[in-house]
């Protein structure tokens, strides 16, 4: 999929809302169905996910980018950008770790980063007084 159909995509980044039957409300069609696969069939799913994810990841980050009020508003942006990847990569081998190895570490890498990368994507593309302020997307 390319950026410019990503794009609108990058609004309909999942709540944490959760569905009638108690699944997240997930209003990207695309991600919803590999959500679904990876349901269903986790090591054969989870990496399409995670590259789906890591594609709209690097577009909100150019939609960061292109928002900077000025230089050191996108060094600003660049520098957490770089620090923040660097955690999410070390995050994930952690949670290899906290999983004991075996068959469910490598799934559980993922399905940690899955979770990084959405919040992440959030932070990138929503402006602090629409989304944090009185609408924090954490339970209290």
């Amino acid at each position: 999929m390319n950026r410019r159909a990503l794009f609108p995509l990058l609004f309909t980044v999942p709540a944490l809302a959760h569905g009638a039957d108690g699944a997240p409300d997930i209003p990207d069609v695309e991600e919803a169905r590999l959500v679904k696969l990876a349901r269903q069939a986790p090591k054969l799913h989870l990496p399409a996910l995670r590259d789906y994810l890591r594609q709209k990841l690097d577009t909100a980050y150019e939609i960061a980018l292109a928002s900077a009020v000025d230089a050191e508003h996108r060094k600003a942006i660049e520098s957490a950008q770089k620090h923040w990847l660097e955690f999410y990569e070390a995050q994930r081998g952690v949670a290899a770790y906290n999983a004991h190895g075996g068959s469910y570490a490598v799934p559980a890498a993922m399905e940690e980063g899955i979770f990084h990368l959405r919040q992440r994507i959030f932070c990138l593309i929503t402006p602090f007084l629409q989304g944090w302020v009185g609408h924090h997307p954490f339970p209290r």
